[in-house]
C-alpha cells in the first residue's frame, strides 16, 4: 500500500470515529489498533474518555493497548474507573 493510500485510510478511520453510526465507530476503533497506528492515539484517547457506547470505549482501550505507546498509560489508568466492566478489563 502506498504512503498516500495509508494516509487516506488513516484519515478515513479517524473520521469514522466521529460518525453518528455506532457500528462505524466500533469498526474504526478496532481497526486502528489492529494496524497499530500511533497517530491515532490522541483520537482513541478522546473516544475512550467520551464515547457514549461502551463497546466503542472498550475497543478504544484494546486498541491503545495494542499500539503500546507510553502516552496511552495515563488514559488507560483513568479508564480503570469506567462504569463498564469490559472497558475496565481492557484498560488493565
Amino acid at each position: 500500500m502506498s504512503k498516500a493510500a495509508t494516509e487516506e485510510s488513516f484519515e478515513s478511520l479517524i473520521s469514522d470515529l466521529k460518525s453518528n453510526d455506532v457500528a462505524v465507530r466500533k469498526k474504526a476503533s478496532l481497526t486502528l489498533g489492529e494496524k497499530k497506528i500511533k497517530q491515532a492515539i490522541p483520537t482513541l484517547v478522546e473516544v475512550l474518555k467520551n464515547d457514549e457506547d461502551k463497546v466503542v470505549r472498550n475497543n478504544a482501550a484494546r486498541s491503545l493497548g495494542k499500539i503500546g505507546d507510553v502516552s496511552a498509560l495515563d488514559p488507560l489508568c483513568d479508564a480503570l474507573n469506567d462504569s463498564d466492566y469490559y472497558v475496565r478489563q481492557s484498560a488493565a
